[in-house]
């Protein structure tokens, strides 16, 4: 699958994986969460790119499941005598940036735009089509922060850039974000939709958001060495065909 950092105009974030995990209902949600870790503390060893240097960028769910990383890294980095798997990554932390595109961030989708806006956004609809209890093994406990990250600790995260459409049924997950988050910068595009980045060849707005997420994931990239930079992205947290 190709890495959305491709359609984000990154040039100098290269190479730029894309973390290939299970997705449900084959796994949890916090079984997604354990690969993910994994995931970030091979890039780290493997590429010896320091976390500073590390930019991840998640749309719909799998912005989601940024945020839930950035979490865990948090958490993991305040109890490193727990987590003797990281101890042999050279200066594990938190990421130097993250780009986020129409975030699923609360899985309880209890927001007023999950209604309001139900029958204008031509991607998403008011329930979402998706089998939430069996991503949460049948937790009925939808805004713990292990599901949720609109819940969890915001505070210590790196600088986040949100780009979300006025006309999604997830606007208000962005726009609740940006409150909550000190380090979090949220930008509304009327008329859009869940997304719309992805239409960058064809509509201006898209092409406007993916120019600008380019330039802020390359514009804290410190240094001179630009090119030392690792992108990590994600797409989703479920089998597309479930």
């Amino acid at each position: 699958e190709e890495s959305s950092l491709a359609f984000c105009h990154c040039p100098t974030l290269s190479p730029s994986p894309v973390c290939d995990y299970p997705l449900c209902p084959d796994v949890s949600l916090r079984e997604q969460i354990g690969f993910v870790v994994e995931a970030y503390g091979f890039l780290l060893r493997e590429s010896g790119c320091p976390p500073s240097r590390v930019r991840l960028l998640g749309d719909s769910a799998g912005g989601g499941l940024a945020v839930l990383l950035m979490q865990e890294i948090l958490r993991i980095s305040q109890h490193l005598e727990a987590h003797p798997e990281v101890g042999t990554i050279p200066g594990w932390g938190m990421v130097g940036a993250c780009a986020l595109l129409s975030p699923w961030l609360d899985l309880s989708c209890e927001n007023d735009s999950n209604k309001n806006l139900a029958s204008v956004d031509p991607l998403l609809h008011e329930d979402l089509g998706f089998p939430i209890l069996d991503m949460t093994r049948g937790d009925l406990n939808l805004t713990s922060p292990s599901y949720s990250p609109l819940y969890g600790p915001l505070e210590g995260l790196c600088p986040v850039l949100v780009h979300v459409g006025q006309l999604e049924v997830l606007l208000d997950d962005s726009r609740l974000f940006g409150l909550k988050c000190p380090t979090a910068t949220v930008q509304e595009f009327p008329g859009m939709w869940h997304c719309f980045s992805q239409w960058n060849q064809l509509v201006p707005e898209a092409a406007e958001s993916c120019a600008e997420l380019g330039r802020f994931l390359t514009s804290l990239t410190p240094g001179p060495q630009k090119k030392g930079c690792r992108g990590f992205s994600f797409h989703g947290i479920r089998n597309e065909g479930y």
